[in-house]
């Protein structure tokens, strides 16, 4: 996906990576995320690209899911935004810089959250995504998804 044409789509294809699936597979594979940011001097918010790598996978202490640390800079306005896999999947989703205290932004580490908590959102919402149907059954032992 990085650095190559691809057809362009109306979708981000969801992972199918579960929690207890992956250990350090994906560290150091690159990444790109999405955000709003705020841009000095800028008349408008746009959209922004950032390309990164995945550093390390943590267990946050305040969080059960794993986070992926990223290398791009822990800017303001990229929570929320996906953060795409080099192998063409929503790898998971921004959700906070870590930081220490009252540490600038910027010197913190970017953080994003895996994406089973996503694929158990979509299911307790009754919405079915069939590339991810033998997934869901996986972590819900629900047949009827």
């Amino acid at each position: 996906m990085i650095g190559c044409t691809k057809e362009k789509v109306d979708r981000i294809p969801l992972g199918s990576h579960l929690d207890d699936w992956f250990g350090d597979d994906f560290v150091l594979s690159r990444i790109v995320a999405f955000g709003y940011p705020r841009i000095p001097l800028s008349k408008e918010y746009v959209l922004v690209a950032v390309q990164g790598e995945i550093n390390a996978v943590i267990d946050k202490y305040s969080c059960p899911h794993p986070h992926f640390v990223i290398s791009s800079i822990a800017r303001g306005d990229f929570s929320g935004g996906p953060v795409i896999s080099e192998y063409d999947f929503l790898l998971g989703v921004l959700t906070e810089p870590l930081a220490d205290g009252d540490q600038a932004l910027e010197n913190g580490f970017a953080s994003v959250i895996s994406i089973e908590p996503l694929l158990v959102l979509l299911h307790e919402n009754n919405i079915r995504i069939r590339e991810n149907h033998n997934i869901l059954y996986g972590i819900t032992d629900d047949s009827s998804s």
